[in-house]
């Protein structure tokens, strides 16, 4: 049985929790929030939260959760990592992001920490949560995300982060990062492979998704065997792997050493 409302699905799990439900696991922030401020019966587990401290999943992260029945799947600071090796590789004064929705599972935390650290500047617009269902819904939300784009270049930044769920559509990908490189600007990713393939400069991936999977796989067989699952470890840091779009990085003037494409795990030509 399915919900699509969050009363629903709290009134479902209570009901079940216990009964026919001895876990419930969660993907993501937006459903791990939801299911751990329930104070369910049972345990649950969640992973892909960017931050699940921050956005209250869980309360600490070393020596268990410190929530009842809870536990959640860390890897800590991916933003954070990230804009420190894009920095180091070639530093910016001034770094842009545009935020869809929640500031948290953008990584804004982190990205205000990294900006502290390094010593360059933030320029940050937002764009609130709105329907993005209908194919109107969706141009209305794309020609925005456009004019928000065309906006923040003016900005002198000269590096931009493209966080996760601001642009969802491949397809719209040339379009949206054209403004950017016209003015040389390399486009870093948070997230998905895919985007680099697509036009993005770069992406560190911070997850090594097959030893994250037995991370998870091995907390999940502690919890069914009675182990409480707020006292498990929840961090696991992964190897990053580093991924170029060599034409892109070519085409703005990216610095190409040889250090650089040694490193990378993969680099996309777009041939």
């Amino acid at each position: 049985m399915g919900y699509d409302d969050p009363e629903s699905i709290t009134k479902d799990l209570k009901a079940r929790a216990g009964k026919d439900i001895d876990l419930v696991i969660t993907f993501g922030t937006s459903a791990g929030a939801l299911v751990s401020d329930m104070g369910l019966s049972v345990p649950m587990i969640d992973f892909s939260a960017t931050d699940p401290v921050a956005s209250g999943i869980i309360n600490k992260t070393e020596g268990g959760s410190g929530k009842k029945n809870v536990w959640a799947q860390v890897e800590p600071s991916v933003p954070l990592r990230q804009l420190k090796y894009y920095y180091s590789i070639k530093p910016f004064e001034n770094l842009g992001v545009i935020i869809y929705g929640d500031e948290t599972i953008s990584g804004v935390p982190d990205i205000r920490k990294s900006a502290a650290q390094n010593g360059f500047s933030l320029t940050k617009y937002n764009i609130e949560e709105q329907p993005r269902e209908t194919e109107e819904e969706l141009a209305a939300y794309y020609d925005l995300v456009e004019k928000q784009i065309k906006k923040i270049v003016k900005e002198d930044i000269d590096a931009f982060f493209l966080t996760i769920d601001l642009v969802n559509d491949y397809d719209q990908l040339p379009r949206m990062l054209k403004p950017f490189y016209d003015k040389g600007i390399p486009v870093y990713m948070m997230d998905d492979l895919e985007t680099v393939k697509r036009g993005g400069t770069m992406l560190i991936l911070a997850s090594d998704l097959e030893n994250v999977g037995r991370f998870i796989a091995d907390a999940t067989a502690k919890i069914l065997n009675g182990a409480p699952a707020e006292t498990l470890e929840c961090t696991y840091t992964s190897s990053p792997g580093i991924y170029l779009n060599y034409k892109v990085a070519k085409q703005i003037g990216y610095p190409l050493d040889f250090e650089l494409l040694s490193a990378c795990d993969e680099i996309f030509t777009g041939e």
